[in-house]
Parts: C-alpha cells; structure tokens; sequence
C-alpha cells in the first residue's frame, strides 16, 4: 500500500512539472515565433500531448487491435474536452476571443462528424485516413497564416 501511495504521489508530481515545463516552453516559443498563446497550444502542445496516443493507437492497430485504437481516440477526445478543459474552467475562467473560438470549434466538430462518418462502415480506408490527414495540415496552415496576419492586429486575437 505505502509503495502504491509513494508511486502515485512521485507519478503526479511528475506529471505536474512536465505539465508545467510544456507550458513554460510553449509560452516562451509563442513570444520568439510572435504568434498568439492559443496558436502554440492549438499545434505545439496538441501534437506533443497526442504523440503517446498516436503510439498506442499505431501498436494496437499493428497488434490486430483497432477496436483499442479507436476507443483511444474517441477516450482521448472526450477526456481532453471534458476533463481537462473543463477542470482547467473550473480552476481559472478562461478568457477567448469568440470569433476565433468559434472557428476552431467548428472545425473540431467537422473533424469529429468526418471521421464518425468514415467509421459508420466500421472500416478507417487508406483514402478517408489521408482526407482526415490533410484536414489537419490544410486546418494548422490556415490557422498559421490568419495568426500571422491578425498578430499586427491584436496578440490576443486568433
């Protein structure tokens, strides 16, 4: 029990200042590339918080697991969306610009209805993986181009 109890407490603490290094480093690279903070999180710290979810997804399915795969995704989303943003809104309010928010969250709608539609065959094909692929660059390039446009306008805009 006390080593259960020791683990868990080393584990969060851990988990806290890795938590806290991510954000101090994506902070900082958000004021040398002179792009918005929401920016930097909707790519950088979205894309290294994904690679362990990206690896357990790709083993499963190498492993003859997809079931696993896919219950990684959709678990992952769910609890990215309803977990950590909302414990994070609990602890702090969080203040967006609204017309940014709005774009970003239909396009993560419109991922999640794509990719729902692609899984009503119960089959993730080659194409429809390389459509979901090309949403994502064709989405981070947009959102990169309109933050270096709207960054002369306001830094807090995207």
């Amino acid at each position: 029990m006390l080593i259960a109890l020791t683990t868990l407490t080393v584990g969060v603490a851990c988990l806290f200042a890795g938590g806290h290094a991510l954000v101090r480093g994506a902070s900082q690279l958000a004021l040398r590339l002179e792009l918005s903070p929401l920016f930097i999180g909707l790519t950088v710290v979205a894309f290294g918080t994904s690679l362990p979810e990206l690896l357990v997804t790709v083993l499963a399915d190498l492993r003859g697991a997809p079931e696993i795969a896919v219950g990684n995704v959709v678990g992952s989303n769910i609890a990215n969306l309803g977990l950590v943003l909302g414990t994070a809104a609990l602890a702090f309010p969080l203040l967006l610009d609204a017309a940014g928010t709005l774009r970003h969250l239909a396009a993560s709608i419109g991922a999640t209805l794509l990719a729902g539609l692609f899984f009503l065959n119960g089959i993730l094909s080659r194409i429809e993986a390389a459509l979901l692929l090309l949403g994502l660059v064709t989405y981070v390039t947009v959102a990169y181009r309109y933050a270096r446009r709207v960054e002369g306008i306001s830094s807090e805009a995207m």
